[in-house]
């Protein structure tokens, strides 16, 4: 069963023109009934993409949307990424004039791709609106081949109340209110993806708010251990990087053409892409420099 937590194309002035159909690529419901009709090896094992924050670096997409066709075409079997998960920052304000623009990027690509929302994609003033027009709702949740996918929002550099408690209910974890949700029934695995990384660690340079500012990133670190989440993903940090806390992966894929941020001094600034590998006993992946 697949649980989606999303929205069509309902905004009239985002249809009224040709260009409707183009924006129909970023709809999250329309690409994971794509995903749905997909299917993985024998065993279960397949492979998907990861990428976030190509925002305005619209040349250097261009060519990574190259390399990721290139990379699909070259491998087979398990190997052969199926489907690819955004990590938010599409665009660089979220005006109508940029989400077309994106569109016509996206299309290029030979893949169904899901998307969280960034920072960036709510600055213009009807960018919500907007997102939720185009994209579909910030919450959503689908299952393949076994594992859960839960996408979040904490574009404002923090969960919401009810996205904490979406975020148990599907991973099958019972509610912080007793008025909440009833858990659903949790999958094996489950991958969690969203924008900004929780302020842990060396990430804190460029983190969603603390805690004891209202982030709630504890709750969330809380609910992935508790689930044993198979990979939190990530991005916001213009680079690549992974730290385990506790028991789960959190990686950042953050290279998708934004200015890259080397200063730091940490993680692999560079702009490219990251593959997870699922296999029946292990999960693996690997970064791919453009």
């Amino acid at each position: 069963m697949v649980f989606v937590a999303l929205v069509m194309l309902g905004r009239a002035g985002v249809r009224a023109d040709d260009s409707g159909a183009q924006l129909g690529r970023l709809n999250n419901r329309l690409n994971i009934a794509a995903i749905r009709k997909l299917r993985p090896q024998p065993d279960g094992s397949f492979s998907f993409i990861v990428l976030g924050d190509n925002r305005n670096g619209d040349a250097t997409y261009k060519r990574l949307v190259a390399r990721i066709n290139r990379y699909a075409d070259a491998h087979t079997g398990a190997g052969k990424p199926l489907f690819m998960l955004h990590t938010g920052d599409m665009v660089p304000s979220g005006t109508l004039s940029e989400w077309r623009n994106f569109a016509q990027l996206r299309g290029a690509l030979k893949m169904p791709v899901v998307f969280v929302p960034g920072n960036h994609e709510m600055r213009a003033r009807e960018g919500a609106a907007d997102y939720a027009s185009i994209v579909g709702q910030p919450l959503l949740a689908f299952d393949f081949a076994g594992c859960r996918f839960i996408g979040l929002d904490n574009t404002g550099g923090r969960f919401s109340a009810r996205g904490i408690q979406f975020l148990r209910q599907y991973l099958g974890l019972p509610p912080t209110d007793a008025a909440g949700p009833a858990p659903v029934t949790p999958q094996p695995r489950s991958f969690l993806f969203f924008h900004e990384p929780p302020y842990v660690g060396r990430w804190r340079v460029h983190a969603m708010k603390p805690d004891n500012l209202g982030g709630h990133g504890g709750e969330m670190l809380q609910a992935a251990a508790d689930a044993h989440v198979s990979a939190v993903l990530l991005g916001h940090i213009h680079l690549y990087d992974a730290i385990r806390i506790g028991d789960v992966p959190y990686i950042i894929s953050a290279g998708g053409g934004a200015p890259l941020y080397g200063k730091y001094g940490f993680g692999h600034a560079h702009y490219g892409f990251l593959v997870v590998h699922v296999e029946p006993v292990a999960i693996s992946w690997q970064w791919i420099d453009l």
